[in-house]
């Protein structure tokens, strides 16, 4: 089906469609493109689609979107649902200067990802995005679009980078989201885009996520989270049980993989995630892995964290940090370090509580810690003070 009127208002309601191939139509921007698209709907032209109680199954495109392909027109979507769909861009694609609402929506098991959104504008509410696939952003993928999902859950996705969401140079904003079970794994272990079982922000992206929960998920850096010269904001967030492994190369971040930018955590727990890998692979940062970059954290728990190598709870390298009501509790490390790893770094602790960390609380500036208190100081690459 296709929309192509400029202006028109058109209303869909209990429609199912099924096993359509994608029709062509010409997107170019900065001299990409796509040829085809929408197996489902196409709309173009400033058109204004309102659906409800819609179905979009097995379409298919060999390039573009499989179900739903949008070129500059407003689609409000509710109760809706795109099921074993496939294209090189997803079930549905939102092109430059496109609108998309999906309310009450269910994506699954669509190939080649759920959603991609580029230059474009996306609210989800009330969703589920399950069983996904893709080579990035098995959920959502996006590329300099602003993105605003809430109280949607992000289930078992899998690709080989970034297993349920994609910012890259994109604005995204997560409210009451869950992240569960999604991962990432690829053909050549150790390859650097394994990374952000959950989610991954590149490229000057800037993510937010206000309340919500990151368990099971996995990947080979960064189990829940993997950030690339980005801003990262997380407030009343849980991080738990996730995990990085790799069999080659080394493993980073089994919670949180970040790199340049800057790193904000308030109110946020870091529980039971674990970094991993075969000897004498360098396994570090249980709960976190930080490098190069500015990081504030308020109110921040990180417990019982794993690491194979050094840094149970984190490990930091060049990070300009302040920690304030800080607890890093019972976090281990099956190497020579230790419960947190610092190097080369100025941190400022504020009532930071260190206890039952193994086999010490801190390594900073090559000196070892025990402290097993509650206490102020400041860190930098000679050690720390009280």
């Amino acid at each position: 089906m296709t929309i192509d009127a400029p202006g028109v208002d058109v209303d869909l309601t209990q429609l199912t469609l099924a096993d359509g191939a994608g029709a062509p139509f010409e997107l170019d921007v900065d001299g990409y493109g796509a040829e085809e698209g929408g197996g489902g709907l196409h709309c173009a032209h400033s058109a204004n689609v309102l659906g409800s109680s819609l179905r979009f199954m097995d379409s298919s495109a060999s390039f573009g979107a499989g179900a739903l392909a949008t070129g500059g027109c407003a689609l409000e979507l509710v109760s809706v649902s795109f099921e074993g769909n496939s294209a090189d861009w997803g079930a549905i694609f939102v092109a430059p200067d496109s609108t998309l609402g999906l309310y009450d929506a269910q994506l699954l098991e669509n190939t080649g990802g759920a959603l991609s959104a580029w230059r474009s504008t996306v609210v989800v509410e009330d969703s589920l995005f399950q069983d996904n696939s893709a080579d990035s952003g098995a959920a959502i993928d996006g590329w300099d679009a602003d993105v605003t999902a809430r109280d949607t859950e992000l289930l078992d996705n899998r690709s080989e980078y970034a297993g349920a969401v994609l910012a890259q140079e994109a604005r995204v904003t997560l409210e009451d989201v869950v992240f569960e079970g999604n991962s990432v794994a690829c053909e050549t272990p150790g390859d650097d885009l394994c990374a952000g079982g959950a989610l991954a922000a590149l490229d000057g992206a800037t993510v937010s996520v206000l309340r919500g929960e990151l368990s099971d998920n996995s990947a080979h850096g960064g189990g829940a989270l993997y950030a690339e010269s980005s801003t990262l904001s997380l407030e009343g967030v849980t991080v738990r049980e996730n995990t990085a492994v790799t069999d080659a190369d080394s493993s980073y971040g089994g919670g949180v993989l970040a790199e340049g930018g800057s790193l904000s955590f308030t109110g946020v727990d870091i529980e039971e995630n674990t970094v991993g890998g075969k000897a004498p692979v360098a396994a570090e940062g249980g709960g976190l892995h930080l490098t190069d970059m500015i990081t504030v954290f308020d109110d921040v728990r990180l417990i019982a964290n794993a690491a194979a190598t050094d840094g149970g709870g984190m490990y930091l390298h060049e990070v300009l940090g302040a920690f304030e009501d800080v607890r890093l509790l019972g976090n281990s490390a099956e190497g020579a370090n230790l419960g947190t790893r610092a190097s080369t770094s100025d941190l400022s602790f504020t009532d930071a509580g260190f206890a039952s960390n193994s086999p010490d609380d801190a390594d900073v500036g090559g000196t070892s810690y025990t402290w097993d208190a509650t206490l102020s100081l400041t860190c930098d690459g000679d050690g720390c003070t009280e």
